[in-house]
C-alpha cells in the first residue's frame, strides 16, 4: 500500500510532517520503516515493571518526540501523557491506564506500518 494512504489512521496532517522531511519522501519513509525497530516502547515498559519512574520518564519523553517527528500525533501525545503524570509523581496503577493507551497507539502505528510498501 502507499506510504501515506498506509499511515493515514496513525498521521494526523501527512503534509506538515513531510515538510519536516523538506518533502523528501523517500527520506520520511526511510525513517518510517525504521520505526518498528526503536526500542523506547519496549524500555518504558521495563523501566515501568521494575519502578524506574526516571527512566520511564526519559523513554516515554524520547518516544514522544521520535513519534511527532514522524507525524504519529496520537502515539506522541499518549507519550506525552505518561511524560506529564510522571513529572507530577503518579507511579504504578496510576499510570495503568495512561500506558495501555500508549501501547494502543503504538500497536496502530506498528500496524499502520506495516502495511506500507517497502
Amino acid at each position: 500500500m502507499e506510504l501515506m494512504e498506509a499511515l493515514r489512521p496513525v498521521v494526523a496532517d501527512g503534509e506538515q510532517t513531510l515538510r519536516r522531511f523538506m518533502g523528501n519522501r523517500a527520506l520520511y519513509q526511510k525513517f518510517v520503516h525504521k520505526f518498528p525497530q526503536d526500542e523506547n516502547m519496549s524500555l518504558l515498559e521495563e523501566a515501568v515493571a521494575a519502578g524506574d519512574w526516571a527512566g520511564a520518564e526519559r523513554f516515554a519523553h524520547t518516544l514522544k518526540g521520535v513519534a511527532a517527528n514522524l507525524g504519529f500525533s496520537e502515539l506522541a501525545q499518549a507519550a506525552s501523557d505518561v511524560v506529564a503524570a510522571l513529572r507530577r509523581g503518579e507511579e504504578g496503577a496510576a499510570l495503568s491506564p495512561l500506558l495501555e493507551g500508549v501501547r494502543d497507539r503504538h500497536r496502530d502505528v506498528l500496524s499502520a506500518v506495516a502495511r506500507c510498501d517497502p
